[in-house]
Protein backbone atom coordinates (compact mmCIF):
# COMPACT_ATOMS: atom_id res chain seq x y z
CA UNK A 1 0.00 0.00 0.00
CA UNK A 2 1.19 3.47 -0.83
CA UNK A 3 1.98 5.66 2.22
CA UNK A 4 0.69 9.20 2.71
CA UNK A 5 2.53 12.41 3.56
CA UNK A 6 2.72 12.56 7.38
CA UNK A 7 2.33 16.32 7.23
CA UNK A 8 -1.21 15.93 5.97
CA UNK A 9 -3.71 15.72 8.88
CA UNK A 10 -6.01 12.74 8.66
CA UNK A 11 -9.37 12.27 10.28
CA UNK A 12 -10.56 8.79 9.33
CA UNK A 13 -8.29 5.81 8.76
CA UNK A 14 -10.13 2.99 7.08
CA UNK A 15 -9.23 -0.42 5.86
CA UNK A 16 -7.59 -0.25 2.43
CA UNK A 17 -8.36 3.46 1.94
CA UNK A 18 -5.78 6.17 1.34
CA UNK A 19 -6.18 9.64 2.84
CA UNK A 20 -7.83 12.37 0.72
CA UNK A 21 -5.17 14.58 -0.82
CA UNK A 22 -7.59 17.51 -0.92
CA UNK A 23 -6.84 17.98 2.78
CA UNK A 24 -3.23 18.86 2.02
CA UNK A 25 -3.98 22.16 0.30
CA UNK A 26 -6.25 23.34 3.11
CA UNK A 27 -3.50 22.74 5.63
CA UNK A 28 -0.68 24.48 3.82
CA UNK A 29 -1.85 27.87 5.00
CA UNK A 30 -2.48 26.71 8.56
CA UNK A 31 0.28 28.16 10.72
CA UNK A 32 -0.50 27.96 14.41
CA UNK A 33 1.54 28.93 17.42
CA UNK A 34 1.81 26.23 20.02
CA UNK A 35 -0.80 27.76 22.36
CA UNK A 36 -3.42 26.92 19.74
CA UNK A 37 -2.37 23.31 19.18
CA UNK A 38 -5.08 21.89 21.44
CA UNK A 39 -7.76 23.57 19.36
CA UNK A 40 -7.00 21.75 16.11
CA UNK A 41 -10.23 20.05 15.03
CA UNK A 42 -10.88 16.97 12.95
CA UNK A 43 -12.21 17.61 9.48
CA UNK A 44 -14.93 16.08 7.43
CA UNK A 45 -15.09 12.32 7.31
CA UNK A 46 -15.05 10.25 4.20
CA UNK A 47 -18.16 8.42 3.16
CA UNK A 48 -19.00 5.59 5.49
CA UNK A 49 -17.94 2.08 4.55
CA UNK A 50 -18.17 -1.23 6.33
CA UNK A 51 -15.29 -2.61 8.34
CA UNK A 52 -12.93 -1.16 10.90
CA UNK A 53 -12.55 2.62 10.63
CA UNK A 54 -10.39 4.62 13.00
CA UNK A 55 -10.69 8.28 13.89
CA UNK A 56 -7.20 9.39 14.96
CA UNK A 57 -6.15 12.59 16.72
CA UNK A 58 -3.02 14.15 18.16
CA UNK A 59 -3.21 17.09 20.56
CA UNK A 60 -0.68 19.02 22.60
CA UNK A 61 -2.43 19.78 25.89
CA UNK A 62 -0.20 22.63 27.10
CA UNK A 63 -1.25 26.22 26.55
CA UNK A 64 2.42 27.22 26.36
CA UNK A 65 5.56 25.25 25.59
CA UNK A 66 8.50 26.18 27.78
CA UNK A 67 12.11 25.10 27.52
CA UNK A 68 12.93 22.29 30.01
CA UNK A 69 9.30 22.07 31.16
CA UNK A 70 6.90 19.16 30.68
CA UNK A 71 4.93 19.05 27.42
CA UNK A 72 2.00 16.61 27.28
CA UNK A 73 1.07 15.06 23.93
CA UNK A 74 -2.13 13.00 23.80
CA UNK A 75 -3.14 10.64 21.02
CA UNK A 76 -6.66 9.31 20.61
CA UNK A 77 -8.03 6.48 18.47
CA UNK A 78 -11.75 5.84 18.09
CA UNK A 79 -13.13 2.97 16.03
CA UNK A 80 -16.23 4.36 14.32
CA UNK A 81 -16.54 1.36 12.01
CA UNK A 82 -18.65 -1.75 12.44
CA UNK A 83 -15.88 -4.31 12.99
CA UNK A 84 -12.79 -4.69 15.13
CA UNK A 85 -9.41 -3.20 14.18
CA UNK A 86 -6.54 -5.60 14.99
CA UNK A 87 -2.83 -5.20 15.71
CA UNK A 88 -3.03 -1.39 15.92
CA UNK A 89 0.30 0.46 15.88
CA UNK A 90 0.95 4.14 16.65
CA UNK A 91 4.35 5.45 15.59
CA UNK A 92 5.50 8.97 16.53
CA UNK A 93 8.64 10.18 14.73
CA UNK A 94 8.34 13.93 15.42
CA UNK A 95 10.33 14.10 18.62
CA UNK A 96 14.06 13.58 18.20
CA UNK A 97 16.11 12.76 21.29
CA UNK A 98 18.50 15.52 20.28
CA UNK A 99 15.71 18.06 20.77
CA UNK A 100 13.63 16.53 23.59
CA UNK A 101 14.12 14.72 26.88
CA UNK A 102 11.51 12.00 27.39
CA UNK A 103 9.86 12.09 30.83
CA UNK A 104 7.28 9.31 30.53
CA UNK A 105 5.57 7.34 27.80
CA UNK A 106 6.85 5.98 24.50
CA UNK A 107 6.90 7.16 20.90
CA UNK A 108 5.40 3.85 19.84
CA UNK A 109 2.24 2.22 21.13
CA UNK A 110 0.41 -1.01 20.31
CA UNK A 111 -3.08 -2.37 20.92
CA UNK A 112 -4.07 -5.95 20.11
CA UNK A 113 -7.52 -4.84 19.06
CA UNK A 114 -9.94 -1.89 19.17
CA UNK A 115 -13.57 -2.95 19.17
CA UNK A 116 -16.29 -1.06 17.25
CA UNK A 117 -17.24 2.06 19.19
CA UNK A 118 -14.25 1.77 21.52
CA UNK A 119 -11.77 4.54 22.36
CA UNK A 120 -8.12 4.28 23.34
CA UNK A 121 -5.65 6.99 24.29
CA UNK A 122 -1.89 7.22 24.62
CA UNK A 123 0.05 9.96 26.41
CA UNK A 124 3.64 11.06 25.93
CA UNK A 125 5.35 13.59 28.23
CA UNK A 126 8.60 15.22 27.17
CA UNK A 127 10.67 18.37 27.67
CA UNK A 128 12.07 20.57 24.88
CA UNK A 129 15.78 21.15 25.34
CA UNK A 130 16.11 24.37 23.35
CA UNK A 131 14.42 27.67 22.63
CA UNK A 132 13.49 27.44 18.95
CA UNK A 133 10.74 26.78 16.38
CA UNK A 134 9.53 23.20 15.98
CA UNK A 135 7.43 21.52 13.31
CA UNK A 136 4.74 19.38 14.97
CA UNK A 137 3.18 17.07 12.41
CA UNK A 138 1.12 13.88 12.38
CA UNK A 139 1.87 10.47 13.84
CA UNK A 140 1.57 7.28 11.77
CA UNK A 141 -1.18 4.73 12.47
CA UNK A 142 -1.37 1.20 11.07
CA UNK A 143 -3.80 -1.67 11.72
CA UNK A 144 -5.19 -4.87 10.23
CA UNK A 145 -8.82 -4.98 9.11
CA UNK A 146 -9.23 -8.63 10.06
CA UNK A 147 -8.00 -11.01 12.72
CA UNK A 148 -6.09 -13.22 10.29
CA UNK A 149 -2.39 -12.45 9.88
CA UNK A 150 -2.84 -12.00 6.13
CA UNK A 151 -5.71 -9.54 6.52
CA UNK A 152 -5.57 -6.22 4.70
CA UNK A 153 -3.38 -3.56 6.36
CA UNK A 154 -4.57 0.05 6.60
CA UNK A 155 -2.11 2.93 7.04
CA UNK A 156 -2.85 6.56 7.80
CA UNK A 157 -2.00 9.58 9.94
CA UNK A 158 -3.39 11.35 12.98
CA UNK A 159 -4.47 14.98 12.94
CA UNK A 160 -1.58 17.44 13.12
CA UNK A 161 -1.20 20.17 15.80
CA UNK A 162 0.40 22.72 13.49
CA UNK A 163 3.34 23.53 11.24
CA UNK A 164 5.05 26.23 13.29
CA UNK A 165 5.36 26.11 17.06
CA UNK A 166 7.58 28.21 19.30
CA UNK A 167 9.35 27.14 22.48
CA UNK A 168 9.86 30.00 24.89
CA UNK A 169 13.09 30.19 26.87
CA UNK A 170 12.77 29.15 30.51
CA UNK A 171 14.47 32.33 31.75
CA UNK A 172 11.89 34.45 29.89
CA UNK A 173 8.97 32.62 31.41
CA UNK A 174 10.49 32.93 34.88
CA UNK A 175 11.04 36.66 34.41
CA UNK A 176 7.37 37.10 33.53
CA UNK A 177 6.08 35.06 36.45
CA UNK A 178 5.93 38.02 38.84
CA UNK A 179 6.40 41.60 37.72
CA UNK A 180 5.24 43.19 40.91
CA UNK A 181 2.87 42.76 43.81
CA UNK A 182 0.77 45.45 45.46
CA UNK A 183 -0.58 45.67 48.94
CA UNK A 184 -3.83 47.30 50.06
CA UNK A 185 -3.98 50.35 52.27
CA UNK A 186 -6.01 51.38 55.27
CA UNK A 187 -8.43 48.85 56.69
CA UNK A 188 -9.55 47.34 53.38
CA UNK A 189 -8.11 43.97 54.28
CA UNK A 190 -10.23 43.71 57.40
CA UNK A 191 -13.41 44.61 55.50
CA UNK A 192 -12.92 42.13 52.70
CA UNK A 193 -11.97 38.49 53.09
CA UNK A 194 -8.26 37.84 53.59
CA UNK A 195 -8.38 35.63 50.52
CA UNK A 196 -8.38 38.75 48.37
CA UNK A 197 -5.26 40.06 50.10
CA UNK A 198 -3.44 36.75 49.94
CA UNK A 199 -3.97 36.37 46.19
CA UNK A 200 -2.70 39.89 45.46
CA UNK A 201 -2.09 40.51 41.76
CA UNK A 202 -1.53 37.80 39.20
CA UNK A 203 0.34 40.20 36.97
CA UNK A 204 1.71 37.47 34.74
CA UNK A 205 -1.75 37.06 33.21
CA UNK A 206 -1.63 40.71 32.15
CA UNK A 207 -5.37 40.92 31.69
CA UNK A 208 -5.36 38.55 28.74
CA UNK A 209 -5.71 34.80 28.26
CA UNK A 210 -2.08 34.65 27.04
CA UNK A 211 0.99 36.83 27.50
CA UNK A 212 2.15 39.23 24.82
CA UNK A 213 4.96 41.69 24.17
CA UNK A 214 3.87 43.26 20.92
CA UNK A 215 4.12 47.07 21.09
CA UNK A 216 2.30 47.90 17.87
CA UNK A 217 0.55 51.27 18.25
CA UNK A 218 -2.97 51.08 16.87
CA UNK A 219 -4.81 53.96 18.49
CA UNK A 220 -8.38 52.99 19.37
CA UNK A 221 -11.13 54.62 21.37
CA UNK A 222 -10.93 54.30 25.14
CA UNK A 223 -14.10 53.49 27.07
CA UNK A 224 -14.69 55.17 30.41
CA UNK A 225 -17.10 54.45 33.23
CA UNK A 226 -17.01 57.81 35.00
CA UNK A 227 -20.33 57.40 36.75
CA UNK A 228 -19.17 54.30 38.63
CA UNK A 229 -16.18 56.14 40.01
CA UNK A 230 -18.05 59.32 40.97
CA UNK A 231 -20.94 57.61 42.72
CA UNK A 232 -23.50 58.71 40.09
CA UNK A 233 -26.96 57.21 39.85
CA UNK A 234 -27.53 53.70 38.48
CA UNK A 235 -29.14 55.02 35.29
CA UNK A 236 -26.20 57.34 34.65
CA UNK A 237 -23.71 54.52 35.15
CA UNK A 238 -25.58 52.32 32.68
CA UNK A 239 -25.24 54.98 30.00
CA UNK A 240 -21.58 55.51 30.78
CA UNK A 241 -20.81 51.83 30.20
CA UNK A 242 -20.86 52.50 26.47
CA UNK A 243 -19.36 55.99 26.43
CA UNK A 244 -16.17 56.29 24.40
CA UNK A 245 -13.34 58.75 24.05
CA UNK A 246 -10.23 58.78 21.93
CA UNK A 247 -8.04 59.85 24.89
CA UNK A 248 -5.59 57.30 26.28
CA UNK A 249 -4.47 57.35 29.92
CA UNK A 250 -1.09 58.73 28.82
CA UNK A 251 -2.89 61.86 27.61
CA UNK A 252 -4.76 62.55 30.84
CA UNK A 253 -3.08 65.07 33.20
CA UNK A 254 -4.22 63.23 36.34
CA UNK A 255 -2.09 60.23 35.29
CA UNK A 256 1.16 62.14 34.63
CA UNK A 257 2.64 61.00 37.96
CA UNK A 258 2.22 57.32 37.05
CA UNK A 259 4.62 55.37 34.85
CA UNK A 260 2.84 52.45 33.17
CA UNK A 261 4.40 49.01 33.65
CA UNK A 262 4.88 47.32 30.30
CA UNK A 263 4.68 43.59 29.77
CA UNK A 264 8.07 41.90 29.54
CA UNK A 265 9.16 41.28 25.95
CA UNK A 266 9.58 37.66 24.91
CA UNK A 267 6.14 36.11 25.36
CA UNK A 268 5.19 32.79 23.83
CA UNK A 269 2.46 34.09 21.57
CA UNK A 270 2.94 37.70 20.43
CA UNK A 271 -0.37 39.51 19.95
CA UNK A 272 -0.89 42.88 18.31
CA UNK A 273 -2.66 44.46 21.29
CA UNK A 274 -4.61 47.63 20.69
CA UNK A 275 -3.04 50.80 22.03
CA UNK A 276 -5.99 51.13 24.41
CA UNK A 277 -5.40 47.64 25.83
CA UNK A 278 -1.71 48.31 26.40
CA UNK A 279 -2.48 51.65 27.99
CA UNK A 280 -5.14 50.36 30.37
CA UNK A 281 -3.23 47.34 31.63
CA UNK A 282 0.05 49.21 31.79
CA UNK A 283 -1.50 51.73 34.19
CA UNK A 284 -3.43 49.01 36.02
CA UNK A 285 -0.20 47.14 36.73
CA UNK A 286 1.45 50.34 37.93
CA UNK A 287 -1.42 51.27 40.27
CA UNK A 288 -1.63 47.73 41.62
CA UNK A 289 2.09 47.44 42.25
CA UNK A 290 2.19 50.76 44.10
CA UNK A 291 -0.59 49.70 46.48
CA UNK A 292 -2.65 52.78 45.64
CA UNK A 293 -6.40 52.43 46.32
CA UNK A 294 -8.16 55.41 44.79
CA UNK A 295 -10.92 56.72 42.53
CA UNK A 296 -8.61 56.68 39.55
CA UNK A 297 -7.65 53.14 40.45
CA UNK A 298 -11.30 52.15 40.22
CA UNK A 299 -11.48 53.93 36.90
CA UNK A 300 -8.63 51.95 35.38
CA UNK A 301 -9.95 48.71 36.93
CA UNK A 302 -13.32 49.34 35.28
CA UNK A 303 -11.67 49.80 31.91
CA UNK A 304 -9.54 46.69 32.43
CA UNK A 305 -12.63 44.64 33.25
CA UNK A 306 -14.27 45.83 30.03
CA UNK A 307 -11.27 44.68 28.04
CA UNK A 308 -10.96 41.34 29.81
CA UNK A 309 -13.56 40.44 32.41
CA UNK A 310 -11.77 37.17 33.15
CA UNK A 311 -8.76 38.85 34.77
CA UNK A 312 -8.95 37.82 38.41
CA UNK A 313 -6.44 40.44 39.56
CA UNK A 314 -8.72 43.23 38.32
CA UNK A 315 -11.59 42.08 40.53
CA UNK A 316 -9.32 41.53 43.55
CA UNK A 317 -8.09 45.12 43.25
CA UNK A 318 -11.62 46.40 42.74
CA UNK A 319 -12.87 44.81 45.96
CA UNK A 320 -9.96 46.26 47.92
CA UNK A 321 -10.57 49.73 46.48
CA UNK A 322 -14.33 49.58 47.14
CA UNK A 323 -13.71 48.69 50.77
CA UNK A 324 -11.01 51.31 51.27
CA UNK A 325 -13.12 54.07 49.68
CA UNK A 326 -16.27 52.87 51.48
CA UNK A 327 -18.28 52.85 48.27
CA UNK A 328 -21.98 52.00 48.04
CA UNK A 329 -22.04 48.27 47.32
CA UNK A 330 -25.60 48.44 45.99
CA UNK A 331 -24.26 50.51 43.10
CA UNK A 332 -21.54 47.91 42.63
CA UNK A 333 -24.19 45.19 42.55
CA UNK A 334 -25.96 47.00 39.70
CA UNK A 335 -22.66 47.34 37.89
CA UNK A 336 -21.74 43.66 38.19
CA UNK A 337 -25.24 42.69 37.06
CA UNK A 338 -24.63 44.42 33.74
CA UNK A 339 -21.20 42.82 33.42
CA UNK A 340 -22.62 39.34 34.07
CA UNK A 341 -25.33 39.82 31.45
CA UNK A 342 -22.53 40.41 28.94
CA UNK A 343 -20.29 37.62 30.30
CA UNK A 344 -22.58 34.98 31.87
CA UNK A 345 -20.00 32.18 31.66
CA UNK A 346 -17.19 33.91 33.47
CA UNK A 347 -16.19 32.56 36.88
CA UNK A 348 -14.53 35.77 38.05
CA UNK A 349 -17.59 38.00 37.63
CA UNK A 350 -19.84 35.54 39.48
CA UNK A 351 -17.35 35.30 42.33
CA UNK A 352 -17.18 39.10 42.52
CA UNK A 353 -20.97 39.23 42.80
CA UNK A 354 -20.84 36.54 45.48
CA UNK A 355 -18.44 38.59 47.59
CA UNK A 356 -20.49 41.79 47.18
CA UNK A 357 -23.75 40.05 48.18
CA UNK A 358 -22.07 38.49 51.22
CA UNK A 359 -20.89 41.94 52.34
CA UNK A 360 -24.36 43.42 51.78
CA UNK A 361 -25.92 40.47 53.63
CA UNK A 362 -28.90 40.79 51.32
CA UNK A 363 -29.86 37.93 49.01
CA UNK A 364 -33.32 39.22 48.10
CA UNK A 365 -32.46 39.88 44.43
CA UNK A 366 -30.21 36.92 43.82
CA UNK A 367 -32.54 34.03 43.03
CA UNK A 368 -34.51 36.12 40.54
CA UNK A 369 -31.28 37.33 38.95
CA UNK A 370 -29.96 33.79 38.59
CA UNK A 371 -33.27 32.66 37.10
CA UNK A 372 -33.07 35.50 34.59
CA UNK A 373 -29.64 34.36 33.39
CA UNK A 374 -30.78 30.72 33.26
CA UNK A 375 -33.52 31.67 30.82
CA UNK A 376 -30.83 32.18 28.20
CA UNK A 377 -28.92 29.00 29.10
CA UNK A 378 -30.57 26.63 31.54
CA UNK A 379 -27.39 24.55 31.85
CA UNK A 380 -24.91 27.33 32.68
CA UNK A 381 -23.01 25.72 35.55
CA UNK A 382 -21.65 29.10 36.74
CA UNK A 383 -25.22 30.19 37.53
CA UNK A 384 -26.12 26.92 39.22
CA UNK A 385 -22.97 27.06 41.33
CA UNK A 386 -23.78 30.62 42.36
CA UNK A 387 -27.43 29.83 43.12
CA UNK A 388 -26.46 26.91 45.33
CA UNK A 389 -23.92 29.04 47.17
CA UNK A 390 -26.57 31.67 47.93
CA UNK A 391 -28.98 29.02 49.22
CA UNK A 392 -26.28 27.44 51.38
CA UNK A 393 -24.66 30.65 52.65
CA UNK A 394 -27.95 32.27 53.68
CA UNK A 395 -29.52 28.93 54.70
CA UNK A 396 -32.57 29.34 52.48
CA UNK A 397 -34.69 26.21 53.01
CA UNK A 398 -37.60 27.08 50.74
CA UNK A 399 -39.79 24.59 48.88
CA UNK A 400 -40.23 27.16 46.12
CA UNK A 401 -36.85 25.88 44.85
CA UNK A 402 -38.53 22.55 44.05
CA UNK A 403 -41.20 24.42 42.12
CA UNK A 404 -38.45 26.26 40.29
CA UNK A 405 -36.75 23.03 39.19
CA UNK A 406 -40.12 21.56 38.25
CA UNK A 407 -40.78 24.47 35.90
CA UNK A 408 -37.40 23.97 34.25
CA UNK A 409 -38.02 20.23 33.84
CA UNK A 410 -41.40 20.91 32.27
CA UNK A 411 -39.57 23.07 29.73
CA UNK A 412 -36.79 20.52 29.18
CA UNK A 413 -36.95 17.13 30.89
CA UNK A 414 -33.38 16.42 29.68
CA UNK A 415 -31.99 19.32 31.77
CA UNK A 416 -29.57 17.35 33.93
CA UNK A 417 -28.58 20.54 35.78
CA UNK A 418 -32.14 20.93 37.06
CA UNK A 419 -32.20 17.31 38.23
CA UNK A 420 -28.93 17.79 40.10
CA UNK A 421 -30.17 21.01 41.69
CA UNK A 422 -33.32 19.22 42.82
CA UNK A 423 -31.22 16.63 44.66
CA UNK A 424 -29.12 19.42 46.17
CA UNK A 425 -32.25 21.13 47.53
CA UNK A 426 -33.65 17.94 49.04
CA UNK A 427 -30.49 16.40 50.45
CA UNK A 428 -27.25 18.42 50.36
CA UNK A 429 -28.73 21.80 51.31
CA UNK A 430 -30.54 20.68 54.49
CA UNK A 431 -27.42 18.83 55.66
CA UNK A 432 -25.27 21.91 54.99
CA UNK A 433 -27.66 23.92 57.14
CA UNK A 434 -27.52 21.42 60.00
CA UNK A 435 -30.90 19.89 59.21
CA UNK A 436 -32.05 16.39 58.33
CA UNK A 437 -32.33 15.31 54.72
CA UNK A 438 -35.75 15.70 53.12
CA UNK A 439 -35.27 12.40 51.28
CA UNK A 440 -36.87 10.07 53.80
CA UNK A 441 -40.29 8.72 54.68
CA UNK A 442 -43.27 10.03 52.74
CA UNK A 443 -41.19 12.79 51.13
CA UNK A 444 -38.84 10.23 49.61
CA UNK A 445 -41.74 8.06 48.41
CA UNK A 446 -43.33 11.09 46.75
CA UNK A 447 -40.05 12.03 45.08
CA UNK A 448 -39.65 8.49 43.74
CA UNK A 449 -43.18 8.67 42.26
CA UNK A 450 -42.29 12.04 40.71
CA UNK A 451 -39.17 10.55 39.12
CA UNK A 452 -40.94 7.42 37.85
CA UNK A 453 -43.53 9.62 36.13
CA UNK A 454 -40.74 11.36 34.22
CA UNK A 455 -39.13 8.01 33.35
CA UNK A 456 -42.39 6.64 31.95
CA UNK A 457 -42.75 9.78 29.85
CA UNK A 458 -39.24 9.43 28.36
CA UNK A 459 -37.55 6.08 28.94
CA UNK A 460 -34.44 7.09 26.96
CA UNK A 461 -33.73 10.10 29.18
CA UNK A 462 -30.65 9.29 31.28
CA UNK A 463 -31.18 12.11 33.80
CA UNK A 464 -34.15 10.69 35.80
CA UNK A 465 -32.53 7.25 35.85
CA UNK A 466 -29.41 8.75 37.44
CA UNK A 467 -31.59 10.77 39.82
CA UNK A 468 -33.47 7.61 40.84
CA UNK A 469 -30.16 5.91 41.69
CA UNK A 470 -29.35 8.84 43.96
CA UNK A 471 -32.72 8.56 45.71
CA UNK A 472 -32.24 4.83 46.30
CA UNK A 473 -28.65 5.11 47.47
CA UNK A 474 -29.49 4.09 51.05
CA UNK A 475 -33.11 3.09 50.46
CA UNK A 476 -33.11 0.07 48.13
CA UNK A 477 -34.76 -2.19 50.70
CA UNK A 478 -37.75 0.09 51.37
CA UNK A 479 -38.52 0.87 47.74
CA UNK A 480 -37.18 -2.20 45.92
CA UNK A 481 -40.59 -3.56 44.96
CA UNK A 482 -41.63 -0.21 43.45
CA UNK A 483 -38.62 0.14 41.16
CA UNK A 484 -38.60 -3.61 40.40
CA UNK A 485 -42.15 -3.36 39.05
CA UNK A 486 -41.16 -0.28 37.04
CA UNK A 487 -38.29 -2.09 35.34
CA UNK A 488 -40.22 -5.29 34.72
CA UNK A 489 -43.08 -3.36 33.15
CA UNK A 490 -40.86 -1.38 30.80
CA UNK A 491 -38.78 -4.43 29.87
CA UNK A 492 -41.89 -6.51 29.10
CA UNK A 493 -43.08 -3.67 26.86
CA UNK A 494 -39.93 -4.27 24.76
CA UNK A 495 -38.16 -1.12 25.92
CA UNK A 496 -34.41 -1.59 25.56
CA UNK A 497 -33.05 1.78 26.55
CA UNK A 498 -29.40 1.46 27.70
CA UNK A 499 -30.38 3.49 30.76
CA UNK A 500 -33.17 1.07 31.66
CA UNK A 501 -30.90 -1.94 31.15
CA UNK A 502 -28.04 -0.35 33.08
CA UNK A 503 -30.40 0.35 35.98
CA UNK A 504 -31.61 -3.27 35.86
CA UNK A 505 -28.01 -4.45 36.26
CA UNK A 506 -27.81 -2.47 39.52
CA UNK A 507 -31.25 -3.73 40.55
CA UNK A 508 -30.31 -7.38 40.01
CA UNK A 509 -27.04 -6.90 41.89
CA UNK A 510 -28.95 -5.50 44.88
CA UNK A 511 -31.41 -8.39 44.73
CA UNK A 512 -28.71 -11.06 44.57
CA UNK A 513 -26.69 -9.49 47.38
CA UNK A 514 -29.62 -8.83 49.73
CA UNK A 515 -32.21 -11.47 48.74
CA UNK A 516 -35.17 -9.15 48.19
CA UNK A 517 -36.94 -11.60 45.84
CA UNK A 518 -34.54 -14.55 45.78
CA UNK A 519 -33.55 -16.50 48.86
CA UNK A 520 -32.02 -19.76 47.59
CA UNK A 521 -28.78 -20.27 45.70
CA UNK A 522 -30.66 -21.50 42.62
CA UNK A 523 -32.91 -18.44 42.59
CA UNK A 524 -29.95 -16.11 42.92
CA UNK A 525 -28.12 -18.08 40.22
CA UNK A 526 -31.00 -17.41 37.81
CA UNK A 527 -30.89 -13.72 38.66
CA UNK A 528 -27.16 -13.71 37.94
CA UNK A 529 -27.78 -15.37 34.57
CA UNK A 530 -30.29 -12.62 33.79
CA UNK A 531 -27.76 -9.96 34.83
CA UNK A 532 -25.13 -11.48 32.53
CA UNK A 533 -27.63 -11.68 29.69
CA UNK A 534 -28.41 -7.98 30.04
CA UNK A 535 -24.71 -7.10 30.07
CA UNK A 536 -24.21 -9.10 26.89
CA UNK A 537 -27.15 -7.34 25.23
CA UNK A 538 -25.74 -3.97 26.20
CA UNK A 539 -22.29 -4.86 24.86
CA UNK A 540 -23.51 -6.43 21.62
CA UNK A 541 -26.69 -4.52 20.74
CA UNK A 542 -27.80 -1.55 22.79
CA UNK A 543 -24.67 0.25 24.02
CA UNK A 544 -21.86 -0.90 21.74
CA UNK A 545 -19.83 2.24 22.25
CA UNK A 546 -19.21 0.98 25.80
CA UNK A 547 -18.79 -2.67 24.90
CA UNK A 548 -15.58 -3.01 26.89
CA UNK A 549 -17.21 -1.47 29.94
CA UNK A 550 -20.21 -3.81 29.93
CA UNK A 551 -17.97 -6.81 29.33
CA UNK A 552 -15.95 -5.78 32.36
CA UNK A 553 -19.13 -5.33 34.44
CA UNK A 554 -20.32 -8.80 33.41
CA UNK A 555 -17.01 -10.40 34.28
CA UNK A 556 -16.87 -8.55 37.61
CA UNK A 557 -20.24 -9.91 38.72
CA UNK A 558 -19.42 -13.40 37.44
CA UNK A 559 -16.28 -13.39 39.53
CA UNK A 560 -18.18 -11.99 42.52
CA UNK A 561 -21.05 -14.52 42.50
CA UNK A 562 -19.98 -17.46 40.33
CA UNK A 563 -18.85 -19.85 43.06
CA UNK A 564 -21.98 -19.18 45.11
CA UNK A 565 -24.83 -19.34 42.65
CA UNK A 566 -23.89 -20.08 39.02
CA UNK A 567 -24.33 -23.70 38.00
CA UNK A 568 -23.78 -23.49 34.25
CA UNK A 569 -21.50 -21.65 31.83
CA UNK A 570 -22.59 -18.18 30.84
CA UNK A 571 -22.24 -17.28 27.13
CA UNK A 572 -19.37 -14.93 26.27
CA UNK A 573 -19.62 -11.74 24.23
Amino acid sequence: MRGEDPRCPADFLRGGTNLPRSRQSSRMGLVLWIAMCALVGLGAAQEATSGARLLASKHILNQHLVQKKDVTVQYGLHNVGDSTAYDVHLDESNFDKADFDFVTGFTQAHWDRIAPGANVTHTLILQPKEYRIFNFTAARVQYRTGEARDAQIAVGWTSSPGIAAGIIGAEVMESEAVISKGRGQGDAETTLDKEDSAVDLMIEVDGAPTKSADTTKIQQQQQEDVAMQSGASESDSEESDDECTSILFEELPEWKDVTPVALVVGSVMPIAFEARFQSVFGYFRAISASGELSERGLQVATQAAKLNAANYAVWVYRRKALAFLKRDLNVELSYISRVIEKHPKNYQVWYHRQRIVELLKDWSKELDFAAKILKNDAKNYHVWQYRQHILRHFQILDHSELQFTDRLLQEDVFNNSAWMHRFFVLDNLPKACGKETLLEGDSLAEEIRYTIAHINAQVHNESPWSYLRGLLRDNWKTHFSTVNELCKGLYNQEHRSPHLLGFMVDLLDEDIANGYTASTADEKGRLLQKLVEICNDLAQLHDRVRQIYWTWIRDTFQFKYHKQFLSETVPEV
